[in-house]
């Protein structure tokens, strides 16, 4: 590695212990029921959703919403990766991937008089 990774890696570590108390403090907030974090913001989201925040949330209810949740996300991730090629500030809008043309793959085997690489002329 060069010092120039090194000193990245320094930073990045730097900066991750220098954030984890109050980002630790912030998700603490979060998970407590009795204190919203924006009680303003919160609850539009709510009503729209239909949730009751008083509420908690069994695991018969959590499982089927977990499956909903992951279902919705794999179609629009897979829609997301269908239209790539139409989504604005892709480089020459080409297709992401193209398989690579029969003539222009190499081989590790060196050819033989053929033109075929076999295990038998390996060096």
């Amino acid at each position: 590695m060069t010092n120039q990774g090194f000193l990245l890696l320094a930073a990045f570590l730097v900066l991750l212990f220098a954030l984890s108390w109050p980002l630790g403090q912030f998700l603490a907030r979060i998970a407590d029921q009795n204190r919203p974090v924006s009680p303003a913001i919160e609850r539009p989201f709510y009503w729209l959703a239909g949730i009751d925040s008083t509420k908690g949330m069994t695991w018969s209810t959590f499982a089927p919403a977990l499956l909903l949740f992951n279902a919705v996300d794999a179609v629009v991730v897979y829609a997301l990766q269908r239209v790539q090629n139409l989504l604005p500030l892709i480089r020459n809008h080409s297709l992401p991937s193209r398989p690579i043309p029969r003539s222009t793959r190499r081989s590790a085997l060196p050819p033989t008089p053929t033109g075929k690489a076999t295990l038998a002329n390996r060096p």
